[in-house]
């Protein structure tokens, strides 16, 4: 569900929305997905037939950073620029408005059904989970009186949210359905959470040993059991950044290959698959449709890197189907609409 970010950042915390993190040491039930399995290398720049139609960019109206974007299977795109939130709808663009009491609102995903979950930020009121519903924000609580902050990361077609609290200490990740708070497991700030679907998993990163720096691990959470994702064979620190989760149980990030490359990757069923490159040394997964459908950045023979679309076993050079070398693409729904960044403003690719 979460379209994650193309590009790992780990300090999120400080740009209003925070990719907040988890320590998992009190849950149970621990399993491992083991080395790498499967792995693909396709040949760069594919070709392909005439039903692999050129994409148009479609400017959305507003200028946008790339945490703050995303789309659902509706053609509905919500994102933020310069903490005003907007939905683009049928080429109308309105604005979200902001809670009471606060300065701006950074939306972070939008579900099914429209709503929009995200993080409201002010001066006064520090920063807080959010949902917007058409005409109205809804709040939700933080964990405890002490707390600083909470911040919404993901929210599911069930209108379950996924979101993190910030506090002196320990930090708290937690669920949030209909009024319901529910607290979760205590996070460390170097980790990293991605998302929730609709069978309730949670993906993001957990961290074995407490301590700086990280020794993060890529991980699925459902019903309180740890499923490591395991990696693509490298040594090192963040050995596994997943970046997104759809509603088959397939997730995508990228991870540090024996060679100390960073290729992006597609887990299934206990098994971590290889993408490749377009050529080069590194690619990064960050979204995957429920078509099973990969997007993100990959390097070229030459020293370049293009956004990718992966599909069935094969990468394509989005740059050969009407895209940019220069555009960022952030989220793709099952029809294949892409949304995206070009020169800094929103943008839908359709075909």
């Amino acid at each position: 569900m979460r379209r994650a970010q193309s590009s790992v950042t780990r300090n999120l915390r400080h740009r209003a929305v925070s990719l907040a993190a988890t320590s998992m040491l009190i849950l149970t039930g621990v399993t491992t997905a083991g080395p790498a399995a499967a792995q693909d290398r396709p040949t760069a720049g594919a070709h392909f037939t005439q039903a692999d139609r050129p994409y148009h960019a479609i400017d959305l109206g507003f200028t946008v950073l790339n945490w703050s974007l995303t789309i659902n299977d509706r053609g509905q795109v919500a994102g933020s620029g310069n903490g005003i939130g907007y939905l683009w709808q049928d080429g109308q663009l309105t604005p979200l408005g902001r809670p009471a009491g606060y300065d701006r609102f950074w939306a972070r995903e939008i579900n099914e059904a429209g709503s929009v979950v995200g993080t409201a930020t002010g001066s006064l009121n520090g920063s807080q989970a959010a949902v917007w519903q058409p005409g109205s924000f809804t709040l939700i609580d933080r964990l405890r009186d002490d707390a600083t902050s909470s911040y919404g990361i993901s929210i599911n077609d069930w209108g379950v949210v996924f979101g993190t609290g910030e506090s002196t200490s320990p930090d708290q990740s937690f669920k949030w359905h209909r009024g319901t708070l529910t607290p979760l497991w205590h996070n460390n700030p170097y980790t990293n959470q991605v998302g929730i679907n609709n069978w309730g998993d949670i993906v993001g990163e957990y961290e074995p040993t407490p301590g700086y720096p990280c020794d993060c691990r890529a991980a699925r959470w459902h019903r309180g059991v740890l499923t490591d994702l395991g990696d693509l064979g490298g040594d090192g620190l963040w050995p596994n950044q997943p970046a997104d989760v759809n509603n088959r149980r397939e997730i995508v990030g990228h991870s540090t290959t024996p060679e100390l490359e960073q290729h992006a990757y597609l887990w299934r069923d206990g098994v971590i698959r290889d993408l490749g490159t377009l050529g080069g040394a590194h690619s990064f997964a960050v979204a995957i449709s429920d078509r099973s459908v990969v997007i993100g950045h990959a390097d070229t023979a030459d020293g370049g890197r293009h956004p990718f679309l992966w599909r069935a076993g094969t990468m394509i050079d989005l740059t050969t189907l009407g895209l940019r070398a220069t555009d960022e693409v952030v989220e793709i729904n099952s029809a294949g609409q892409i949304v995206g960044i070009r020169d800094g403003r929103a943008t839908l690719f359709v075909r």
